[in-house]
């Protein structure tokens, strides 16, 4: 037996219950408390038992892949009150999607979050006006709603990330795409975006990540809610077009600026009438108007002329050559229709705002009175 053991030194197991390779790399033993005092000699010599790491390396992979996962999902399942929060402090779309977004790929490092909104819908035509770059427009088969639960892409499917995610596509690892569903009503789609091919690499565990999906579209229907009920008093019922509420609070500012910088800006009061019994063309004209006016040109609805329209640094000789141009394309669509046009420029003479409504409100009335097409009232000292 000595002979056997010649050469070999024992090894006593210790408490933990790890023994020393032959290789330098620990493996795992029985415990010392399960076997007593067991003592365990290396192999004979000539006699090897060779030691492979790469099962301990692998199941050491596999446990960090599922810690860092949970982690990952523990992350969202913390964020998901900071969104609500950020919801309830946001009251516009555009500003929104712009904060959602930065927080979303901060927090959870991600690459890219995008959040697209169903083309067609109020809130898609709300966030448009605005021109954000996190957000954009999709259409409702691109959104793929014929499932409920979020779906997943990995980089094998170019085409399907840059529907996505546009020019951010070629550097996606791997996405998960999430509904956002409000009342029953799709209203777009949040993506997540990372760089890591095996973040979103199979379906598992997406109740979180439609919670998250839930947060946004409750706070998306708040923030279109407060959009919409802001812009209420400033417009018309014609979209582009103001209330007179604003439009003489804009007027008024407008009115200070000029008096500080000295530039001039030219007002009119526009006004028309029908020579037959067909159609309002109300509407029909006023789009015509705005199709025609410079898109640094303020229109509105008024209470005591039929429209408001503000020309920023604009002379009355160039005003007034606008002026024509919008009498000539009204007759030309509306013939039974006769238009008439009051002006009016800056006057540093006009020590109020209201002067300047009076004046281009009296050079319509005399406009109108004596059948020309457009009549302009200005202080002699129009540049004092």
């Amino acid at each position: 037996m000595d002979n056997l053991n010649a050469g070999s030194r024992p090894t006593e197991i210790e408490s933990s219950g790890r023994v020393p390779s032959s290789e330098g790399t620990t493996r795992q033993g029985l415990s010392a408390q399960d076997h007593g005092s067991l003592v365990y000699s290396m192999p004979p010599r000539g006699c090897s038992i060779k030691t492979d790491g790469s099962d301990s390396e692998r199941v050491a992979e596999s446990l960090q892949k599922i810690l860092v996962a949970q982690n990952r999902l523990e992350q969202i399942r913390l964020n998901l009150e900071q969104v609500d929060r950020i919801g309830l402090a946001c009251r516009t779309v555009a500003g929104l999607i712009e904060s959602v977004t930065r927080y979303l790929e901060h927090s959870l490092d991600l690459l890219a979050v995008r959040i697209r909104l169903v083309e067609g819908l109020e809130i898609a035509d709300v966030l448009q006006r605005s021109a954000p770059y996190f957000g954009g427009i999709i259409s409702c088969d691109q959104c793929g709603f014929e499932g409920d639960s979020p779906f997943f892409i990995s980089s094998q499917s170019l085409d399907n990330l840059r529907g996505f995610f546009n020019d951010e596509a070629e550097n996606v690892g791997s996405a998960v795409v999430a509904h956002l569903v409000h009342n029953t009503r799709p209203l777009g789609v949040v993506c997540l975006g990372s760089g890591d091919p095996l973040r979103y690499a199979n379906a598992k565990n997406t109740v979180l990540i439609q919670g998250l999906a839930d947060k946004i579209s409750l706070a998306l229907a708040n923030a279109l809610d407060h959009e919409t009920a802001s812009r209420a008093p400033l417009l018309s019922e014609v979209e582009g077009v103001y209330s007179e509420h604003f439009f003489r609070e804009y007027l008024h500012k407008e009115f200070n600026r000029s008096w500080r910088s000295h530039k001039v800006f030219t007002l009119m009061a526009v006004a028309w009438t029908k020579n037959s019994r067909t159609a309002a063309v109300t509407d029909d004209l006023i789009n015509l108007f705005q199709r025609n006016l410079r898109s640094a040109d303020l229109t509105a609805r008024g209470e005591t002329v039929q429209l408001w329209v503000l020309l920023p640094e604009t002379e009355s000789a160039e005003a007034g050559k606008i002026a024509e141009r919008l009498l000539s394309i009204a007759g030309d669509a509306f013939p039974d229709t006769m238009v008439n046009i009051g002006m009016t420029q800056f006057s540093r003479t006009a020590t109020v705002m209201p002067v300047l409504l009076k004046r281009a409100k009296e050079a319509l009335d005399e406009a109108v009175q004596n059948r020309v097409g457009i009549l302009t009232k200005i202080s002699d000292v129009a540049n004092a």
